[in-house]
């Protein structure tokens, strides 16, 4: 699987980081879309830790917005699938 090579972790983590860094400055629609690939980035890199803390923030961000249930879906349902298999619920 290519998530074990160790430059394309290093890469995608990069990106990942990136991507929250650049969505903090952001409106918060776009931040919390931010914290969302973020979230699914890290997810296929198997870092579940990293992932949480991405779709955590996401989810904040988005329950103080009106109309971006997708979004929030979305967020909600992939951080509810690592707190499962991390044993937090």
């Amino acid at each position: 699987m290519w998530a074990s090579e160790p430059e394309l972790l290093e890469q995608g983590s990069l990106w990942a980081e990136l991507g929250m860094t650049l969505g903090g400055d952001q409106p918060p629609e776009w931040s919390a879309y931010c914290g969302l690939v973020c979230g699914m980035t890290y997810t296929t890199l198997r870092r579940r830790e990293q992932a949480m803390l991405c779709l955590e923030r996401s989810v904040v961000d988005l329950d103080g917005i009106e109309g971006c249930d997708s979004l929030r879906v979305a967020a909600r349902g992939l951080l509810a699938v690592h707190e499962v298999l991390s044993g937090d619920r």
